[in-house]
């Protein structure tokens, strides 16, 4: 889980980098926001959870479409969310399509995830890792020269207790 931390906090660092080095978008959006875990275990470490991630933009991605304001993309994304002893670090191939301004996002990958299991009466932190998908749906804004998101998540894994649903602000680099 630390290796996924230091790769999340190196994106981050080139979030705050690269606009002085280029004008050019470098295709890395940057996104913070709340998270409602679904699960009983999730609400008990707290009713609205802190999430962050990032997502790189790794090849365009079509699919035979032949409409102008339609496109799409293959990404990578890394999130981090939790709260108390429950957290999850999803790592997720994404394909993003774009109408517009609105966007849709499916993934899926791993994920790095602490909780707690009861075992012989003692709760026991547990560190796993388990299959993860995303789902999300997004809004593309421009705010003076930054070109911000809102964006709502789902975020599923094969510990449901990490299952979350989220909204997000971000910022595309």
């Amino acid at each position: 889980m630390k290796r996924s931390l230091v790769v999340l906090a190196g994106l981050a660092a080139l979030a705050t980098v690269a606009p002085a080095q280029t004008s050019k978008p470098i295709g890395l959006s940057v996104r913070a926001g709340l998270l409602w875990p679904t699960s009983g275990f999730g609400r008990e470490q707290g009713r609205t959870w802190f999430g962050l991630g990032a997502e790189f933009k790794l090849k365009d991605a079509t699919f035979g479409m032949k409409d102008r304001a339609s496109s799409g993309m293959l990404a990578i994304s890394a999130d981090y969310y939790g709260k108390g002893a429950a957290t999850s670090v999803p790592v997720l191939l994404n394909y993003v399509g774009m109408q517009n301004e609105i966007y849709y996002s499916l993934g899926a990958g791993f994920a790095f995830n602490r909780d707690e299991v009861i075992s012989a009466g003692i709760r026991q932190g547990r560190n796993k890792t388990d299959f993860a998908y995303g789902l999300g749906l997004g809004y593309n804004f421009q705010h003076g020269q930054n070109p911000l998101f809102v964006e709502l998540r789902y975020f599923g894994s094969g510990n449901s207790n990490l299952n979350a649903f989220g909204a997000y602000i971000g910022v595309r680099l």
